[in-house]
């Protein structure tokens, strides 16, 4: 069709569209296809080609026809390339602000983390030597001892209390023969008469 056209035409600036999306072919077909149409027209001085990337499927109110709104864009395009001027694409945001995908649900937030109670940190101390006696120290075995009386011992403990032997007295130190000698004599004094007489009455009888 565009080899006729610009035969019978050969003076007339011939537009083209590509083939716009739909939802009853595949996106790789129509792919095909618009590379087709681009092939056959580019030796074709006079045919001149209108494509549309900013147009999807959201653009068709039933998957096959473009929304009202949506057909001025269309005009546009087609309009610009034949007057040879630059096409404003507009925007692909504006295609969606004009018409908005249903708004997708958003996830549930997460679930909160477990609170954990912090375990209170255990006091440390420094070890410490034992306190220093002081007079008003005392202990509890002396209070213990101050305040009960002691058993009184058993009659047999007394029993081997006073058949223990009794010490001797210290042996007198041995002297040498030279301190005997050198010790003075003591004088005995001689018996009384008294005496000596009731001394010779007791061995008579």
């Amino acid at each position: 069709m565009a080899e006729q056209a610009s035969e019978e035409f050969p003076d007339t600036r011939i537009v083209i569209s590509t083939l716009l999306p739909r939802t009853d072919t595949p996106p790789h077909v129509i792919h095909d296809i618009n590379m087709e149409i681009r092939r056959g027209c580019a030796p074709l001085p006079n045919v001149h080609l209108a494509s549309h990337p900013t147009v999807g499927t959201w653009d068709l109110y039933d998957g096959l026809h473009l929304h009202k709104e949506r057909m001025g864009i269309f005009a546009k395009t087609l309009k610009d390339t034949a007057l040879g001027h630059n096409p404003s694409t507009p925007p692909v945001t504006r295609s969606f602000r004009d018409h908005p995908r249903p708004p997708r649900t958003p996830p549930p937030p997460p679930p909160p983390p477990p609170q954990y109670e912090a375990e209170p940190e255990e006091a440390t101390f420094p070890l410490l030597g034992p306190c220093p006696p002081t007079p008003f120290t005392i202990s509890a075995a002396e209070i213990y001892n101050s305040t009960v009386p002691y058993p009184p011992p058993h009659p047999q403990q007394q029993r081997y209390a006073a058949a223990a032997p009794v010490p001797y007295p210290p042996h007198p130190q041995q002297r040498s023969y030279a301190a005997v000698v050198a010790q003075p004599t003591t004088t005995v004094p001689p018996p009384a008469t008294s005496e000596l007489g009731d001394i010779r009455e007791m061995l008579r009888t």
